[in-house]
């Protein structure tokens, strides 16, 4: 997983970034929330792994700026074949 955080137009690359995994009827017990490493470019945040199933899941990333400190979110729903 990527992300690229701006504000505006302008890479953000003071901020914190988690993934949070859910997997399509998974409980709570089952979610993982991962905290992303900054990439090789400007405002670029990046997690590698895989997945050990086939399944629909739910992303949603966590956003927060370290001069704020208020997070902002967006998810989004894939299928891992």
């Amino acid at each position: 997983m990527k992300a690229e955080v701006t504000r505006g137009s302008s890479p953000l690359s003071e901020a914190q970034v988690v993934f949070e995994i859910w997997p399509k009827g998974a409980g709570p017990e089952s979610h993982a929330q991962l905290l992303a490493k900054p990439g090789e470019s400007k405002g670029s945040y990046e997690l590698k792994g895989e997945f050990a199933r086939e399944r629909r899941t739910t992303f949603i990333t966590h956003i927060t700026p370290e001069d704020t400190g208020q997070m902002t979110m967006a998810s989004f729903e894939f299928e891992i074949q």
